[in-house]
């Protein structure tokens, strides 16, 4: 055969002669393991793993699964196995394993021939878990009257299930189980027994004792208590010491027993002296239930002294002393008078007085009385205010525990043996200095939550309490995160009345708080309540997943990964991330997929171009929305056989040569290095080809030396540094008539065939114009005055039905076509009937612009049609979801929250909520009526037809419970201001995430 070439190349160095076959190898085990094993414990009885595919060079097949074996690390056994039949998924959950337990795990890769090889094990253990067992041999004794002492031994280490952070030694009252007194031991060496001490207990009481070894996560069951005694003690003094029968000679002394016994009386002891004359002191015995003795023998008309003490086992108690004459009966003492106030503070006075007459004993005790007087001159009833005992020669006393800026008056009184005197006149009416508040307001509690803020109301001091004037008083809050980040925060809301209610803004989504408030005045602040949690609502992230690398696995596969967001960032719970990629400078979209979890932080992206720079973007999401891009990563995609060559076709044919062109391939998949021609006979018998090859920038090539009026077959080829890529194959007759061809004939579209977005064109191949067809057009004209645009151009030219796509719901076409062969386009053939697709679910929700309330329990909310090229049809009406949302955000937990979520926004209506219909379309307002006073909502919305609903809007939050003024407020946000005193509520207006 003579063959002649359309350039300068030698004929023996581009011709091949060759009879072409492929060879298929025999599908293997994959002879590599899974990459980058990355284990992480996710509850105390589950332990989460997450690898990547082996690399594609040593699948050695098809992938088909992965088999996971684990086992306790550390020891011999038996492997347990987890089958995943799925070669997508790319991580396991180990349920069910053994709390605080460390797990020896790999992986291997299956494809149909059989089980790669396993990876290296990579070992981990389970999160903690709470103590099963409690201290072993606990013993628990009395030590002294105030102390008892524990020993104990640990728990097996088996039943510890985490780290011990320490033991509680829990100790209360028998006759008062809830005072229970806990102390904190840290935990000692393991092995060693355990000693640790309660004090501060009542002397001589019946107390229970028990402990517990406690972890991170919490306590772990309480020992068996033990009933015991403290120790005995000496008891107090004796109460009610008093005398009478007053004789020259003789007199009776009477007591009571001690209010503090601290054991079992077992005596008393009475002593007795002259005053000031030690050696004529007596002392007698008695026995516990002697309460009264005869004194004898005594001189007439003189001074004695005497006391009286308890007894225990433990020894003498507390002396109790007093002085009587002999001879002279004791009589009422007189009433003291010339009473003036001094060193006056805020909470103590100087009462100085003149006594008056003792009532021929001593006095054992001075009473002072107040009478609280208000603004209006009324005064309150009187009542002791102090008491000061054994000082008989006091002129002067110090009276304490007074309330500040409060009037008072005093009056005194004195008291010896026999009883009180009358009393003083009352005192000049004196004033106490002012001072900052003792107590702090109660009942602080949170009433709302939003992204930004919390609202908070507290029951405020009464009026009695403000140790000042009232219009000096005022509340703070003071606010600080709970893990320690940033600085506290100070709000001031000022005023007092019965109620109060403030709001901090300017906080950080989804965080949680600590809040504290005081009350303050002129003088200075009072003490802090106690600590209240507070979390705020959560938002979308901001801040981007960290880290973000991509590496191309093979031609049409790039892997991505990254880190997850930084905890600050998050601003809720990640519900999963949204990977973004495109091709560069591509004007389409990108396409987006999901990864669901905040664990999974790779994906492999699949049935992508190849040899192409893609652009890949991640972010993370939370249910009310998606957070910030991470910045774009540029990544190109492996070399691959290129795909064929476009349009090949024969302009110029003779009988003795034809010329065939083509354009390179629309998807060259690499570098393209040149082009394969074959062509031969088309015949029955066995295919003689002829091969030749041309350059990268070969465009055409003509093939001289053929037999006239023969059809002949021509496959074209193009290659990179991989290999030759898919043949694109052609018939050609050599002759000289040769035409046009003719249109495409009675085209129609089968009524069953119609759906929203494609239907199915079917026609009859008109005549070829002695010249094969190459393929066919499809041109479309969108009613009622759209204008004809060819929709698909390529069309094989062996089908005579093709599905027509990428068309609108509800919309009305028609379609023509042509056909095209090496001489050029047929006309257009007639245009078929006029088409309608079918309607389709909407794509738009409204855009909620408002949610204002208008009562206590109802709200109006206000939306935005969606545009009309959303609709997809005939639009039905609306519906409103709505559900009550925790007080505060803390009150779910995360858990609970994943399980209630999906990465779609389409589960809050389905979840927990109730839904309106509004069967309108043309309404833009819809009031929600009967809803719970002080309770925070969440509202969403669809769009509706015949079909189905559109996906739900962005979700609004609300606070109902106190309607919005009726003038409102154009777009501006409210911030918190101060309270007066006048004050008792407060509103404040939602802003819709991204509305601004």
């Amino acid at each position: 055969m003579h063959l002649s070439l359309s350039f300068n190349e030698s004929l023996a160095d581009s011709l091949l002669l060759c009879n072409l076959s492929r060879l298929m190898l025999r599908e293997e085990a994959p002879s590599a393991p899974p990459k980058n094993i990355v284990a992480s414990g996710r509850t105390n009885q589950s332990i989460m793993v997450q690898w990547q595919p082996p690399p594609e060079p040593q699948l050695n097949g098809v992938l088909r699964g992965y088999v996971l074996r684990y086992r306790l690390a550390g020891l011999p056994g038996d492997y347990q196995e987890k089958n995943i039949s799925s070669p997508e998924t790319n991580y396991c959950l180990l349920k069910d394993l053994i709390i605080w337990t460390q797990y020896q795990i790999q992986v291997a890769a299956f494809t149909g021939a059989g089980l790669g090889v396993y990876s290296s094990p990579v070992s981990e253990y389970t999160l903690q878990g709470v103590p099963t067992a409690p201290p072993q041999e606990v013993e628990v004794v009395a030590i002294n009257s105030t102390t008892i002492r524990f020993t104990w031994n640990p728990p097996p280490q088996q039943f510890i299930n985490g780290i011990n952070q320490g033991y509680k030694l829990l100790v209360w009252p028998e006759l008062s189980p809830e005072d229970v007194l806990v102390v904190t031991i840290t935990p000692d060496y393991p092995g060693s027994r355990h000693t640790g001490l309660v004090s501060g207990l009542k002397k001589f009481t019946w107390y229970f004792g028990s402990t517990l070894c406690f972890t991170t996560p919490g306590d772990g069951p309480r020992s068996s208590p033990t009933m015991l005694q403290t120790h005995e003690d000496t008891p107090g003094p004796v109460r009610q010491l008093s005398f009478t029968e007053i004789l020259d000679t003789s007199l009776r002394v009477s007591w009571a027993e001690p209010e503090d016994k601290n054991g079992i009386i077992t005596g008393y002891v009475l002593w007795w002296q002259v005053s000031d004359k030690e050696s004529s002191r007596q002392e007698r015995s008695l026995s516990n239930s002697t309460l009264r003795y005869q004194l004898t023998g005594l001189t007439s008309t003189t001074a004695y002294s005497l006391q009286v003490a308890a007894l225990t086992a433990a020894g003498r108690g507390v002396v109790t002393s007093s002085t009587i004459s002999t001879g002279v009966p004791p009589e009422l003492p007189g009433a003291p008078s010339n009473l003036v106030i001094s060193n006056i503070s805020p909470r103590t006075a100087t009462l100085r007085f003149r006594p008056g007459s003792d009532g021929k004993t001593a006095i054992s005790r001075w009473i002072v009385e107040g009478q609280v007087v208000k603004e209006d001159g009324q005064g309150d009833a009187w009542g002791v205010v102090h008491q000061e005992d054994n000082q008989p020669d006091a002129d002067t006393l110090e009276i304490p525990n007074l309330a500040p800026f409060t009037q008072y008056r005093f009056r005194l009184r004195q008291v010896n043996i026999v009883g009180a005197s009358p009393m003083s006149a009352p005192s000049r009416l004196i004033q106490t200095l002012q001072a900052a508040p003792d107590t702090h307001p109660s009942n602080l509690t949170l009433l709302s939550a939003t992204q930004s803020s919390l609202r908070f109301s507290w029951m405020p001091l009464p009026e009695s309490e403000y140790n000042s004037s009232p219009e000096t008083v005022g509340y703070r809050l003071r606010v600080w995160r709970t893990d320690g980040q940033g600085e506290d925060r100070m709000d001031d809301a000022e005023g007092a009345g019965e109620t109060a209610e403030a709001t901090i803004e300017g906080l950080n989504p989804w965080t949680q708080y600590q809040v504290q408030i005081q009350a303050y005045n002129s003088i200075g602040p009072g003490p802090w309540s106690n600590t209240i949690a507070a979390k705020t609502a959560e938002s979308v992230p901001s801040g981007t997943p960290m880290n973000v690398s991509a590496e191309a696995v093979s031609s049409t596969q790039i892997l991505l990964k990254w880190s997850p967001l930084p905890r600050a960032q998050r601003n809720g719970v990640i519900l999963g991330y949204k990977v973004f990629f495109s091709e560069k400078d591509s004007d389409l979209p990108p396409s987006v997929q999901v990864t669901e979890g905040e664990g999974n932080v790779s994906l492999l992206l699949r049935l992508l171009r190849r040899y192409t720079v893609y652009e890949l973007q991640v972010l993370g999401f939370t249910q009310l929305g998606d957070g910030p891009l991470s910045s774009p990563v540029l990544l190109r995609t492996k070399e691959d056989v290129p795909g064929p060559s476009v349009r090949m076709v024969f302009p110029e044919v003779r009988l003795s040569s034809v010329r065939v062109v083509w354009q390179p391939p629309t998807n060259p998949n690499g570098i393209i290095l040149g082009y394969q021609i074959s062509y031969c006979l088309d015949s029955r018998e066995p295919l003689r080809w002829t091969t030749v090859e041309v350059g990268s920038t070969a465009r055409q090539f003509t093939v001289t030396g053929l037999s006239s009026e023969q059809t002949y077959v021509f496959r074209l080829t193009a290659r990179t540094s991989v290999g030759w890529g898919e043949e694109q194959e052609a018939l050609v007759v050599t002759t000289e008539r040769r035409e046009r061809p003719q249109p495409p004939r009675k085209l129609y579209v089968p009524q069953d065939s119609v759906e929203s977005r494609r239907l199915h064109l079917h026609w009859v191949t008109g005549g070829s114009g002695s010249s094969p067809l190459r393929y066919f057009t499809v041109q479309l004209k969108q009613l009622p005055s759209g204008d004809w645009n060819t929709h698909i151009a390529d069309i094989p030219h062996n089908v005579t039905a093709w599905s027509v796509d990428r068309l609108e719901p509800f919309t009305s076409y028609k379609f023509r076509m042509m056909s095209t062969n090496d001489v050029g386009d047929s006309v257009l053939s007639k245009e078929t009937e006029a088409v309608t697709t079918l309607q389709d679910v909407p794509d738009q929700p409204p855009v909620i612009l408002a949610v204002k309330p208008t009562t206590t329990t109802s709200v109006l909310v206000t939306w935005k049609r969606p545009g009309d090229e959303g609709i997809n049809g005939v639009l039905t009406g609306y519906r409103l979801y709505y559900r009550e949302l925790p007080v505060n955000s803390s009150a779910s937990t995360e858990a609970e929250v994943q399980t209630t979520r999906s990465t779609n926004t389409s589960s809050l209506i389905t979840t927990k909520s109730t839904f309106k219909s509004v069967s309108s379309a043309s309404l833009t307002e819809f009031e929600l009526t009967q809803l719970k006073k002080f309770t925070r909502y969440q509202i969403v919305m669809t769009s509706y037809n015949i079909i189905g609903e559109s996906p739900p809007s962005a979700p609004v939050e609300v606070s109902v419970g106190e309607a919005a003024p009726s003038r409102s407020v154009g777009g501006a946000r409210r911030r918190c201001v101060a309270l007066d005193r006048s004050q008792r509520s407060g509103y404040f207006t939602l802003v819709q995430p991204g509305l601004y």
